[in-house]
């Protein structure tokens, strides 16, 4: 059954449900709710004493968006500090789902019988919680590196632009969108980088980030379009689609407790649609990533770098552990606990 599944094209085979599929998909719809509505809640007490004010109040129907924009300066801190929790709840959350729906996974993709999704998810989930903290905070460095590589060069290209004669309508139109665009394939690229960080720290049992770094890129050119292709353009997709159900929730501005009940069933459907494009990206990366052709990577010993020693000369210790061997081992018919 492995086999013949990792003879298909990984995201098809992604596609399907297994065991416990159903259920993590909820774990993840539950958080998305969660987390959004502790947003929502902490956010309005300083929104709505900062819509008071007569500037916000003039306007007829939805508030253009330069006035949102100074509804947020108005609320001040207390803005700052909700979303700061409400981000910090998410990715307490995030932490801890998303290795325990990879262990699941992987041991259910391997012919285990796991039982007890929840449980299991929190016993799975907990070892891992500051390994997933060390690669948000990797991530995090990657964006800004990023974002400030991209904004150097575009000033660059502005001033030669300024002095080649370029048209204005170049320089202030596409310039910026250009721009905005390479920002966001960016943050999407990083974005990927940590999802595989992810897939490959769990599925094969790894501790050191600094070792599954140097390998996301190697499995990224063996597998350009099950891994950051794929993680791309889903995201980005899913994005956009929410992005664009908020705009239209906006624009429509209901009044009625109906008109609102039903924008509001929409939006949780449309977070039930991002969770199961999640679940579709785990499932598809480890069925990628069970790939005969990855054996050689994942053989990889999961080891420190040794700079220091490498810098002075000194002998590096032989690595002491195949990360593969473990990662080959049967699994069990039936456990409750997650993977050793």
């Amino acid at each position: 059954m492995v086999l013949n599944a990792q003879r298909r094209l990984a995201p098809l085979a992604g596609l399907a449900l297994v065991n416990g599929s159903v259920r993590l998909i909820l774990l993840r719809w539950a958080l998305l709710v969660v987390s959004g509505s502790a947003a929502v809640l902490l956010a309005a007490p300083p929104l709505a004493a900062a819509a008071r004010r007569p500037f916000f109040t003039e306007p007829a129907g939805p508030l253009p968006a330069g006035h949102l924009a100074r509804l947020a300066i108005a609320a001040g801190p207390g803005l700052g500090a909700a979303a700061g929790a409400a981000a910090l709840l998410a990715l307490a959350g995030h932490w801890l789902l998303v290795p325990g729906a990879i262990a699941w996974l992987d041991r259910v993709r391997r012919g285990g019988r796991p039982r007890g999704v929840v449980r299991f998810v929190v016993e799975a989930g907990t070892p891992r919680l500051w390994a997933m903290a060390r690669i948000t905070l990797l991530a995090v460095a990657l964006a800004a590196a990023g974002l400030a590589a991209i904004r150097l060069g575009f000033h660059r290209l502005d001033v030669a632009a300024e002095r080649g004669a370029w048209d204005s309508a170049a320089r202030a139109v596409l310039l910026p969108r250009l721009r905005w665009l390479a920002g966001l394939l960016w943050l999407a690229l990083v974005g990927a980088f940590a999802f595989w960080c992810r897939v490959v720290m769990v599925a094969d049992g790894r501790a050191r980030v600094r070792s599954v770094m140097l390998l996301v890129p190697r499995i990224w050119v063996r597998i350009p379009f099950s891994a950051p292709v794929l993680f791309v353009a889903v995201t980005v997709l899913v994005q956009a689609g929410a992005g664009a159900y908020l705009l239209a929730w906006r624009q429509s501005a209901p009044r009625s407790v109906s008109g609102l009940a039903a924008w509001s069933a929409g939006a949780l459907a449309v977070l039930l649609l991002q969770a199961g494009a999640w679940h579709w990206l785990l499932r598809s990366a480890l069925v990628a990533y069970g790939n005969p052709r990855l054996a050689p990577l994942r053989a990889r010993p999961d080891r420190p770098w040794y700079l220091f020693r490498r810098l002075a000369r000194r002998p590096v210790p032989p690595p002491t552990r195949s990360v593969v061997a473990a990662v080959a081992a049967p699994e069990p018919a039936e456990g409750n606990g997650p993977e050793p």
